[in-house]
């Protein structure tokens, strides 16, 4: 349980983050890129795979820059 407090608090001081707009999108490619390469790979269209502990977390990567860009717009 400890594991998913330190990760619950993570997520909410990225969303905080003052990032600008723009580096947010940059940061959502990012993470969405992970687990595209883990497919690519796993389909032989590449041959560098991501470690396995980036893929599993790209996805809450993801979650955590849509709501930091829906917090940004202030979207409810």
């Amino acid at each position: 349980m400890d594991r998913h407090v330190r990760a619950t608090a993570w997520a909410l001081a990225v969303v905080h983050r003052p990032w600008p707009v723009e580096v947010r999108c940059l940061d959502l490619a990012e993470e969405v890129g992970e687990p595209a390469r883990a497919v690519l790979v796993a389909e032989g269209h590449k041959s560098t795979a991501a470690p396995a502990e980036e893929v599993a977390e790209a996805p809450c990567g993801v979650l955590v820059d849509v709501f930091a860009l829906a917090d940004h717009d202030h979207v409810a």
